[in-house]
């Protein structure tokens, strides 16, 4: 399979573009887009299957259904002719800029993996992953995934390794092929996960499982908006009760307890990473007052925000 690499994000705007090289590209390549910027959008548009994630800051995705907000720890699948937008902001988090790193996947590669992988693992055929009614592509569970050290590695394999990419390219092809093996074997677990989780018939706890796993989604990538139940059971087409009543058999937390935890943990980045005064920070993560903002972090982290803050900056000055 052929390999495109990018460094830079491609600016459709520029007199010298050539889309239809540039899509053609796609049709005929794995593609990787290792690039950085303080900001940038792309309005909404197909790919083939693409995992995102960023080695630094923040990258920002919409689908017809959800938001993501992919950083450091984790990543996103995209399945193939799935429509999305995304956006880099970099003014509003703590960083200067976002270093965004994606792979596309080829659908005779996506094939081929896949097919391997059915032979001489048949659950991954029956548990995770389904043909689509044209038989030419696979659906992954669209979610945001936590990074673990094997991904991690791999995908700094990959992104370390086109410096010399005429070199490295039968190298980054393995590694290619050791991720994509890598995610099978995550969707298998994610079934795995399914199958324990609730007496129904699978296909049932299938669907209920990707809207509970957008109703966590939207929470991580929205923590800073004044989010509802209300608005969290519309993304998951379910009633607030039945929205609540799953969420919490299932994560064994309540929607409300998990914004907050994804609040306190941002703050607590925030706080040790940026000059933000600390009323300001319990604000930008979503806190309205103050002052419940301090008393949740405190029984959160027996610590004080502004204990914390002090004990941060004398760990950076050494």
């Amino acid at each position: 399979m052929k390999l495109a690499y990018y460094s830079t994000f491609p600016d459709y705007s520029a007199q010298n573009f050539n889309m239809e090289q540039y899509i053609q590209t796609y049709r005929t390549s794995n593609v990787i887009i290792d690039a950085a910027a303080s900001s940038i959008h792309y309005p909404p548009h197909e790919s083939t299957l693409t995992i995102k994630t960023v080695f630094k800051g923040e990258e920002h995705y919409r689908t017809k259904n959800c938001r993501y907000r992919v950083t450091e720890n984790n990543f996103l699948l995209l399945n193939a002719f799935n429509e999305y937008e995304s956006k880099i902001e970099s003014d509003i988090t703590a960083y200067s800029f976002t270093h965004s790193f994606s792979i596309f996947f080829h659908p005779a590669f996506v094939r081929e993996a896949f097919a391997t992988n059915k032979i001489s693992q048949g659950k991954l055929l029956e548990n995770n992953i389904h043909e689509s009614s044209d038989s030419n592509s696979f659906e992954f569970i669209q979610t945001l995934y936590k990074k673990d050290s094997r991904i991690l590695k791999l995908l700094k394999n990959i992104q370390t390794a086109p410096a010399k990419l005429s070199q490295n390219q039968d190298y980054i092809d393995e590694q290619i092929h050791f991720l994509f093996d890598y995610l099978l074997k995550t969707q298998n677990k994610l079934n795995t996960e399914i199958s324990k989780s609730h007496p129904v018939k699978k296909s049932t706890k299938l669907e209920l499982f990707r809207r509970l796993y957008l109703v966590k989604d939207y929470i991580e990538s929205c923590y800073n908006e004044n989010i509802k139940l209300s608005q969290l059971a519309k993304t998951a087409c379910m009633c607030e009760h039945h929205t609540l009543r799953e969420f919490r058999k299932y994560f064994k937390i309540t929607p409300h307890q998990y914004l907050t935890r994804i609040r306190l943990e941002e703050s607590r980045k925030l706080l040790s990473q940026n000059q933000r005064s600390i009323s300001e920070i319990s604000t930008l993560v979503g806190f309205e007052h103050h002052s419940s903002f301090s008393q949740l972090f405190t029984q959160r982290y027996k610590i004080s925000p502004s204990a914390y803050r002090k004990n941060s900056f004398r760990k950076n000055q050494f």
